[in-house]
């Protein structure tokens, strides 16, 4: 197990859950409520909305968008877009949605 880090220029807002070996990338912005479970990894440029999960031993790539209240339970590649529960592409969420 290495130290938990948080990148140049990342802002947290308020009731963030950081665990055990989370490594955020730089410039990356978490609204309040976040949770992030043990050993996953944000790369660079990451925005998550309020109240959401992130699994353990996940890699978020860089440019990663994902929504507020979303369930991350899986790998998101990088400039890619996230909502829901699983959290899902999100054109497929709106699409689901209506």
């Amino acid at each position: 197990m290495s130290n938990t880090v948080i990148g140049k220029n990342t802002f947290l807002d308020n009731q963030i859950h950081i665990a055990h070996n989370v490594k955020i990338g730089d410039n990356c912005i978490i609204a309040g409520q976040v949770g992030f479970a043990g050993s996953s990894t944000l790369g660079n440029h990451v925005t998550i909305g309020g109240q959401a999960g992130i699994s353990g031993h996940l890699k978020i790539g860089s440019n990663v968008q994902i929504g507020g209240g979303s369930g991350v339970i899986k790998d998101i590649a990088d400039n890619t877009k996230v909502m829901g529960y699983p959290a899902k592409d999100l054109k497929n969420f709106i699409r689901e949605s209506k």
